[in-house]
């Protein structure tokens, strides 16, 4: 059975490999937080969630993590860039409120409560600035 250092490692090596770099101790806090998890799920103490993993399995998290940064990286070279004045963003506030009445109006109020968080965290935002 491998160590979380040896787990570390081949993944370390294995996103190398496929052109991803991270900062140093990243991999390893990464291994750390899976087997954490996989602990947890399973109700165990993470020492004896270590046998579920192997040296291999490190190979197919380099590569869920390279395909997820690829993806967020194409998701925000693909955002405009979109600059409005506090004036811009002050007038959205009254217009989430506005729909958020209509979805509370119209019974929908999961609508009208995601666009209540929307409008609460656009104030905030806006009183920050």
């Amino acid at each position: 059975m491998a160590t979380r250092r040896e787990f570390a490692t081949a993944l370390e090596r294995e996103l190398a490999a496929l052109g991803v770099t991270l900062k140093a101790g990243s991999a390893a806090i990464m291994v750390h937080q899976k087997i954490d998890d996989v602990a947890s799920q399973m109700g165990m103490r993470p020492q004896s969630a270590l046998k579920y993993f192997t040296v291999e399995g490190m190979r197919e998290l380099a590569q869920n993590t390279a395909r997820g940064l690829k993806e967020h990286e194409a998701v925000e070279a693909a955002r405009p860039d979109s600059v409005i004045t506090i004036d811009e963003a002050g007038l959205l506030v009254p217009v989430f409120a506005l729909a958020a009445r209509v979805g509370l109006l119209n019974g929908d109020r999961d609508v009208a409560a995601d666009l209540w968080e929307v409008v609460a965290a656009t104030g905030l935002a806006l009183r920050s600035s």
